[in-house]
Formats: structure tokens, C-alpha cells, sequence
């Protein structure tokens, strides 16, 4: 009774955080915005979770390992360049988002309470699409409408600041929506239904991003996911990518890449000033959460790469945290996001026998896969609104696999770990 107790409690904090982002998308005070809040709510809730579950239920141990070692890393680099409390502050919000992983998979585990966090994803991406979709039928509203051409006069962008941004959260509520149907297929057709319309309208809103990078990852993302479900789909879904791909304004989009459009060049200019910063400082990097300044540096000292702005992110989150922490910071941060799409496709196997499970395991995969790749050309791992809910979904792809994942014993004989959580000695 009490486990049902802090189990609905954790399940209800994780809730708030997904629905409770979406809405604030301001800050609520100077440094203090709606991720710092309710994500340690979520936390907190997990943690009272882990209190009656135990230790050994802390799942996947090669996640852990290679969060850790970045975590690790970024913090000798901190300490090596000089301790600042804006770069330990951003050492501390990397630090949660990782926790969010097997505080999400803990909450998750149990299928009823993997089936209302889906849910709530599926309606955060609903209701910031519905907003997308008022701000594009009245763009006197937004304070830029992101014009690229004749054809694209409005990118819509809900609550989440940036076109690119919003577009990495619908790829995920997306994901997430179709992991869902795979819960209701064949047991309930108003669920399958209701699902359905809601991918809908996440798909619409998606395309009025006019974000290329983000159309891209869903579709290698989805290709991946049904790889490793059905692959004989694979025909179809390319069918269909093609069809998407080929309405004129989102060719006109894809063909500003290759005719080098400005939005391009002024990426490969940005790639190139991030690379000459790592070059300049390749062990500790310039400072955690510090890409402005190092960018100002650069472009002082190369005039050559200057592009009409001193202060800018690269659009490319590894190269990003590689200039800031240095190559093996870089490194050790890919490899940690990416030991999620390891996770799922190494569950998959497992699943095989089990379709309904696959099918969920491959909606995830899809979405953790497709941001892991968005990251090349989008700082998708530097705005906390939309990558939240990347934690969130690798979370929810670890919490399917629970029981199947052999958990870290360096946790469940921690001494220290159960004087915290009050579990004792023995």
C-alpha cells in the first residue's frame, strides 16, 4: 500500500514537469526558469520511490558509467580553467538531466504508469501544437516569424522561443504518441483513434517548423525504429518520406542546403569558429555553459570567421561541449546520449518475442535516436525546454527494459548510498 502510495506520488511529479514546461516559457525570476524548478520535483518524487524499491533497482549500469565519466570530466575542467559559479551551475543542470533518466525508468517500470506518462507527453505535444497553429493563423503576435523565403512566410515556434527548438519537442511527443498506440493497438479502437488525431496534429505542426535538421532526424529516426520492429515496413515508410519530402515548400527547404542558403552557410561558419576553439584549447576547453564568450574570442582573434555577430551558439551541441570541456569532454558527452540508442537497440533483441513491448521499444528508440543525430546541426542539448523531455523519453525506453538489464551491484552494496536513503547498513 505504501509502495502504491510513493509510486503514484513519483508518477504525478513526473507528470507535472511534462505538462507543466510547455506553459512558462519565460523565466519566472532573473536565473530561474520552469526546468529548474520541476525537474527536481520529479526527482525528489523518484526518490522516494527508490526509498521503498531499493538500490538494486537503479537501472543500466553502461548509461551510468558513461554519464559519469562526462560528469566527471566537466568537472576537472572546471576546476582546471578556474572555478566559476555560472559554469558549476551548468555542471549541476547537466548533472539532473542525467538523473532523469533512471528516475524516469524507475517511475515508469510499472506499465500503468508508463501508459499516463506517455499520455502526458501526448498532450503537452497536443496543446503546443493548437498554440502553434493560433500563432500561425495570427503572426502579428510572435516577435519574429522566422521568414525564409516567398513560399515560407511563417515558422511557428508555440511556447519554446525558436522554430528549432520546438521542432525537437514535437519530434519526441511524436515518438512518443506512436509508442503509445503500440499500448492500445488491437484492445482499444477510441484509444487508437484519439492517438492517431494526436499524431495529426503533432505531424502539422512539426511541418509549419520548416526545420530541416529536425525533418531529417524524425525520418532516421523512424527508420531505425522500424528496423528493428518490422523491417519489411521499411518500403512504405520510405514511401512516405518521399511523399513528405517531395510538397513544395518542404523541397524548397531541403534544397536550400545544397544551394547554400544563408541559414547553411552561416552554420558551416559557426562549425568552423567551434573547431578553432577546440583546436586552441583541446584538453579543458574554454569553460562549461561559456560557448558565447569563447565564441567572442575566436571571431576578435580571426576576423575571417566573423559573420555580423560576436555572440553565438554553433549549432552543433558535441562540438559545442567539446569547446567548452574539451575533446574528451566532447566525446565522453556523445558517447553517454548515445548509449541510449545502444540501450534500445540492444533491448530490442530481447524483445523479440514480445511485440507489443518491440513495438514501444521502437517508437523510443526512434525518438532518442533522432535527436542524438538533430544534435549535428541544432544546440539541442543547450536549451532545456525541449531537451528535457529527451531525458524524459530515454528514461521511459530504460523503465521498458527493467528486469532485463543487469543493474550496477556497486549501488545495491553502497553503504553510503543506503545511510542516504535510510535504508540502513545490512
Amino acid at each position: 500500500m505504501r509502495t502504491d502510495r510513493f509510486q503514484m506520488v513519483a508518477t504525478v511529479a513526473t507528470c507535472l514537469m511534462i505538462l507543466g514546461i510547455p506553459l512558462f516559457p519565460r523565466p519566472l525570476a532573473p536565473g530561474l526558469d520552469i526546468v529548474t524548478v520541476l525537474v527536481p520535483v520529479a526527482l525528489l518524487g523518484a526518490v522516494f520511490l527508490l526509498r521503498i524499491r531499493g538500490l538494486d533497482e537503479i537501472p543500466y549500469r553502461d548509461f551510468g558509467i558513461a554519464a559519469t565519466l562526462f560528469l566527471l570530466w566537466a568537472l576537472v575542467s572546471i576546476l582546471a580553467i578556474g572555478t566559476h559559479t555560472g559554469e558549476l551551475l551548468t555542471w549541476a543542470r547537466y548533472l539532473s538531466y542525467f538523473l532523469l533518466i533512471p528516475a524516469v525508468g524507475l517511475v515508469a517500470t510499472p506499465p500503468r504508469d508508463r501508459r499516463i506518462i506517455l499520455w502526458a507527453l501526448v498532450i503537452a505535444g497536443v496543446g503546443s501544437s493548437l498554440y502553434g497553429f493560433y500563432q500561425y493563423v495570427n503572426p502579428s503576435i510572435m516577435y519574429d516569424t522566422f521568414k525564409t523565403s516567398a513560399t515560407i512566410q511563417v515558422r511557428i515556434y508555440s511556447t519554446f522561443d525558436n522554430p528549432n527548438f520546438f521542432s525537437e519537442f514535437l519530434l519526441l511527443t511524436i515518438c512518443g504518441s506512436i509508442a503509445l498506440f503500440g499500448l492500445y493497438w488491437k484492445r482499444s479502437r477510441a484509444a487508437c483513434a484519439t492517438i492517431v488525431g494526436a499524431l495529426l496534429i503533432q505531424l502539422l505542426a512539426l511541418f509549419l517548423t520548416y526545420t530541416r535538421g529536425s525533418l531529417i532526424a524524425l525520418a532516421a529516426g523512424l527508420v531505425v525504429g522500424v528496423l528493428v520492429f518490422r523491417p519489411k515496413l521499411l518500403a512504405p515508410l520510405a514511401a512516405l518520406i518521399v511523399v513528405v519530402g517531395a510538397l513544395p515548400p518542404v523541397f524548397s527547404r531541403m534544397m536550400g542546403v545544397f544551394s547554400g542558403d544563408g541559414s547553411t552557410m552561416f552554420r558551416i561558419g559557426l562549425w568552423k569558429a567551434a573547431l578553432t576553439a577546440i583546436a586552441q584549447k583541446p584538453l579543458f576547453g574554454g569553460g562549461l555553459g561559456d560557448f558565447l564568450q569563447i565564441y567572442q574570442g575566436v571571431v576578435l582573434r580571426h576576423p575571417e570567421l566573423y559573420q555580423g555577430v560576436t555572440q553565438f551558439e554553433p549549432h552543433n551541441s558535441y562540438l559545442q561541449i567539446a569547446a567548452e570541456t574539451g575533446v574528451i569532454g566532447g566525446v565522453l558527452f556523445f558517447c553517454a546520449v548515445a548509449s541510449l540508442v545502444w540501450a534500445g537497440l540492444r533491448l530490442s533483441r530481447r524483445l523479440k518475442g514480445e511485440r507489443r513491448l518491440l513495438f514501444q521499444c521502437a517508437a523510443l528508440l526512434a525518438g532518442v535516436t533522432g535527436i542524438v543525430l538533430n544534435a549535428l546541426t541544432s544546440d539541442s542539448f543547450q536549451h532545456p525546454h525541449a531537451i528535457v523531455y529527451f531525458f524524459v523519453m530515454g528514461g521511459l525506453l530504460i523503465g521498458l527494459g527493467q528486469g532485463r538489464w543487469k543493474p550496477p551491484q556497486v549501488f545495491g552494496s553502497s553503504l553510503v548510498l543506503k545511510k542516504l536513503l535510510g535504508r540502513g547498513s545490512s
